[in-house]
């Protein structure tokens, strides 16, 4: 079924009229399954679904490529993965760096990929997967920039504890409130 006429500013909005236009999205809908051509939140509810992680392999510090985890849809969805690596994730930008793995219970979602014989590919992406950070705990040498009296801008010491820093995360820059 095509897709309703516009409607003009003032023309009555008939029952008819809003059938067909409900009808036409139900065709959208049906079309985004087999087709996959469709974009936007419609197609999206099919193809990206929320779910919970019910399992871990590996732990904190353990190197991206080496953690797997277990999810379910949340919902009616049948939608599932097994000791899957996450495709996708702010911790898996880079290859082979150590992570704070995501807990048991974490929203996640599971990413059907269409393939071209229409099936589709379940890939895992993880929200709360950190890449695992380390503080400096010396300041540079003087031959190397910034050392000695003053700090190094915040780098080896908490904002607003000394040096030039102000809790900005830029040296000498001055937070609001702090004059």
């Amino acid at each position: 079924m095509p897709v309703p006429p516009d409607v003009k500013p003032g023309q009555t909005i008939t029952a008819d009229l809003f059938n067909d236009l409900l009808q036409a999205v139900r065709d959208l809908e049906r079309a985004g399954g087999s087709s996959g051509g469709v974009g936007g939140p419609i197609a999206a509810r099919r193809w990206i679904i929320p779910a919970r992680i019910t399992g871990v392999v590996g732990q904190d510090g353990d190197v991206n490529d080496d953690v797997r985890y277990d999810a379910v849809a949340i919902g009616a969805s049948e939608a599932s993965v097994s000791a899957k690596v996450p495709r996708y994730g702010a911790a898996r930008v880079f290859a082979g760096v150590e992570i704070n793995v995501a807990r048991v219970g974490d929203l996640c979602a599971i990413i059907r990929v269409p393939n071209d014989d229409e099936t589709y590919t379940d890939d895992l992406e993880v929200y709360t997967e950190q890449i695992l950070t380390a503080r400096c705990d010396t300041a540079p040498s003087p031959s190397t920039g910034t050392g000695g009296a003053g700090g190094s801008g915040g780098l080896t010491q908490a904002p607003g504890t000394g040096g030039s820093s102000s809790g900005t995360g830029v040296p000498g820059g001055i937070a609001s409130g702090e004059a």
